[in-house]
């Protein structure tokens, strides 16, 4: 291999590496392109002989499992569940689209699934449109909390507060462009603990 495609090899490397610790999720060929100005067949390319020289493994759906992690780290297969509003509650069916391979230092051995963010009423709280939101399953959470909640068979992401005074259940959103939400009662079904930036 010429020297040149040698030093090229070198600096994806470690990108790849900076960009896993840095997103919590491997960049994409685009992402990869992009960066060192080259197209992504290319960059697929590249990557193929990364995996070939031992150095990393390629595991689908935008998941690169790095040599390294392997001596301290294991991998787990997280379910990506279908769009989830943040704006207006949309119908939550639970179809699983994919799975996203995730460093088992992320999942903390809980049960996780990840919905994708949908609107903007959370982007004050670093949820943008087309973000992933990996979101711990659980049917209770702590006031103040980015939950998943369930309302009459549509789910929304919003904070979770109670009322108590009213016995009310407040869906709080994080944009003021939107309303809080006043229920009698929802249904949690998870609470939000990382977001992953989009698979673009």
């Amino acid at each position: 291999m010429r020297h040149k495609d040698a030093e090229l090899l070198e600096a994806m490397y470690d990108y790849v590496v900076q960009y896993k610790k840095m997103n919590s999720i491997s960049p994409s060929y685009g992402d990869i392109g992009n960066h060192f100005g080259i197209n992504r067949s290319t960059a697929c390319r590249y990557m193929k002989v990364l995996e070939q020289e031992g150095k990393l493994e390629l595991l689908g759906h935008r998941s690169v499992r790095i040599t390294e992690e392997t001596k301290t780290d294991s991998v787990v297969q997280v379910p990506v569940l279908g769009n989830i509003a943040c704006g207006a509650p949309i119908f939550a069916d639970g179809r699983i689209d994919s799975y996203m391979a995730l460093s088992q230092s992320i999942v903390k051995g809980k049960e996780c699934f990840i919905v994708t963010a949908q609107g903007d009423s959370m982007i004050n709280a670093g949820i943008n449109d087309g973000d992933l939101v990996l979101v711990e399953a659980a049917s209770t959470a702590d006031e103040g909390s980015i939950v998943v909640a369930l309302i009459d068979d549509e789910a929304t992401l919003k904070r979770f507060y109670i009322d108590k005074d009213n016995q009310k259940i407040l869906l709080v959103p994080e944009n003021d462009n939107y309303e809080t939400r006043i229920v009698d009662h929802c249904i949690i079904q998870g609470i939000a603990r990382k977001v992953i930036k989009d698979l673009g």
